[in-house]
């Protein structure tokens, strides 16, 4: 098994949702040949407008997941994913959170 890691944004509805443990895929773009063995590193995103519809600069919120793929389904595999697209398994026991120290 690989041990390469990829370093993802994530945003917040399903970053929190992996964070509880109830989110246990992860749904990508497979541009970065996503295989069994690697380990996502998921970074709570903020995109550019928050709640109350006010623009605002994008921002990482400083959340942190690891978590390893223990299976990959591609597009190749089942018509019911786009092209170009896969659906990789997580292993929800052994996830680290972690929120980074701000600099």
């Amino acid at each position: 098994m690989s041990k390469k890691v990829h370093t993802l944004k994530c945003l917040p509805s399903y970053f929190q949702a992996i964070w509880d443990g109830r989110k246990t895929f992860e749904v990508r773009r497979d541009d970065r040949g996503f295989e069994a063995g690697h380990t996502l590193c998921l970074r709570e995103y903020m995109p550019y407008m928050d709640n109350g519809g006010v623009s605002r600069l994008p921002t990482y919120t400083g959340r942190v997941i690891m978590v390893k793929v223990t299976y990959v389904l591609w597009h190749d595999d089942h018509q019911g994913i786009g092209m170009g697209h896969c659906v990789m398994a997580l292993d929800m026991a052994n996830r680290k959170r972690s929120k980074e120290k701000k600099k």
